[in-house]
């Protein structure tokens, strides 16, 4: 008698046209910032290359702590479609659904029997809010989480089996690459390896997949040598979150705030304890925040909890090991499926989930923020003063590699606001801009302008930089014309006397 056809893979095509959808609406919802804006400038994108392959490799080096993996791709994606941000980020959205694609192959691998096991799996990490957050960020973390995934089945198959030797020199492939996709790929590859030593030590396997982690060890090793002494060195990393808090805001973000639902699943899928495909999803859950807090207390570097993604993938799968567990009650099952989804797309559309998040920084909303460069674009002369308030004034230098980013070759006399005068190549009377008080600084950038520019995103804290900038406009200007209204940025121009009705004279439409 013939076996059923698995058709389940026919669900798995909606999930990723969901995933697609929901990725794909912020490509171009937010302006550059700062992790992008290095993504672009260490690849040799956009104005700063192209670059050789050494010189992309010793760019990176010289201003990262990240290996150099996801910057080859993004360097050739550049140059395949172009330099905008919306084309660069399209690859990390494409990389994002090949990881949903290879997780339902894990699945398949880890639990063959249980077709439902890899259904649900797609399920959760397809409507994983976070996970699809990352969709449309260009940075390396689906790049991370796709080979991550990659050399996990790889290596779940050439335990189980003796494989030929394409998928031995895949799994090989796909560790060098994990361990060049981002710095936690080490931990995820200690865990791989651990779980192989510690476990599988009697599989006939043994030795040759032994044999791969190491050549994977000597093709990463120029690259860890240098890991080495940079940590020995002064490397500059935001200060780590307390743990508590890290863990805190892991478990709500990754369950898509539904921390005691994902928990019991969790807790169902401990009644599979002895099959050993749910004792690694354990390892792997437990193993890799152990190791990851473990390091951040040698060198602390958990600023944000998108440095614990390597374990949402274990979290999902063991999700979906504790939802099948509930196959007597299938309205259940699928009543928890169609919640996490909804919560996907509720949690994707919330204008603060990913900002409010610790160690977040706030993005820039495109289309006021290119409005306003617009608008500068045509209307500014290089003897006017324009000055961008993006951010407080504590974080607000974080602001500049983007904005000089957008602004690259302009004419324009620009800064931001907390950074006037902080350049280099402006000294007063042999001062550094740190040792001069904001006033005098201000009023050195802004010198005898004729007109004043000011770009400010609304809903920011007045503080003492802007009431002394304002007190300066009430001194020596006056308003002229409101150029950019909009939700996201407004941008005012003020004039000394006279200069309003020339310029609103040669500027009719305002």
């Amino acid at each position: 008698m013939a076996r059923p056809r698995n058709l389940h893979w026919l669900i798995v095509v909606p999930l990723l046209l969901y995933a697609a959808w929901l990725g794909a609406r912020s490509l171009n919802v937010d302006a550059i910032w700062l992790d992008e804006y290095y993504s672009i400038f260490e690849s040799g994108g956009a104005q700063y290359g192209p670059l050789s392959p050494l010189d992309i490799a010793l760019r990176v080096a010289g201003y990262a702590v990240w290996p150099p993996g996801y910057n080859y791709f993004l360097a050739g994606w550049g140059v395949l479609v172009g330099w905008t941000p919306l084309a660069a980020r399209v690859l990390s959205w494409l990389l994002g659904l090949l990881a949903i694609a290879v997780i339902y192959r894990l699945a398949r691998e880890l639990m063959p029997q249980k077709r439902q096991f890899a259904l649900f799996a797609t399920v959760f990490i397809s409507g994983s809010a976070f996970y699809l957050y990352y969709f449309h960020e260009l940075r390396g973390y689906s790049f991370h989480v796709l080979f991550g995934l990659i050399a996990t089945m790889l290596y779940w198959r050439l335990i189980r089996r003796a494989d030929r030797w394409p998928a031995q020199i895949g799994f090989a492939a796909a560790l060098v690459l994990l361990l060049y996709s981002h710095p936690v790929g080490q931990l995820w590859f200690a865990m791989l390896a651990g779980f192989h030593i510690a476990f599988e030590w009697r599989n006939s396997q043994w030795k040759r997949v032994l044999f791969l982690f190491l050549v994977a060890v000597l093709f990463y090793a120029p690259w860890l040598a240098f890991m080495l002494i940079k940590t020995a060195q002064a490397v500059s990393i935001p200060g780590a979150i307390d743990t508590p808090l890290i863990l805190g805001a892991a478990a709500a973000a990754f369950s898509n705030w539904l921390t005691i639902p994902t928990a019991i699943l969790g807790i169902l899928s401990l009644r599979l304890i002895r099959q050993r495909s749910i004792q690694f999803l354990w390892w792997w859950l437990i193993g890799l925040v152990a190791l990851t807090l473990l390091v951040n207390r040698i060198i602390p570097f958990l600023f944000h909890i998108r440095h614990l993604i390597a374990v949402l993938p274990a979290l999902m799968l063991l999700a979906a090991a504790g939802l099948i567990q509930l196959q007597r009650f299938r309205w259940l099952q699928a009543a928890i499926c169609a919640v996490w989804l909804i919560m996907g797309v509720y949690l994707s559309f919330h204008p603060t989930f990913a900002s409010d998040l610790p160690g977040a920084l706030r993005m820039i909303s495109r289309p006021g923020f290119e409005a306003a460069l617009q608008a500068l674009a045509q209307n500014a002369d290089p003897d006017d003063a324009v000055i961008f308030r993006l951010a407080d004034q504590d974080v607000e230098y974080l602001y500049a590699p983007p904005l000089d980013y957008y602004l690259e070759g302009s004419p324009l006399h620009f800064s931001l606001l907390s950074m006037v005068n902080a350049r280099d190549d402006v000294l007063i009377d042999d001062r550094s801009f740190t040792e001069i008080p904001f006033e005098q600084r201000l009023q050195a950038f802004v010198g005898e302008s004729p007109r004043l520019w000011v770009a400010e995103i609304p809903g920011l804290v007045a503080d003492s930089q802007m009431e002394t900038l304002r007190a300066l406009i009430a001194d020596s200007y006056q308003p002229c014309a409101m150029v950019v209204d909009m939700p996201d940025m407004r941008v005012e121009l003020y004039a000394q006397d006279g200069q309003c009705m020339s310029w609103l004279s040669n500027n009719a439409r305002f």
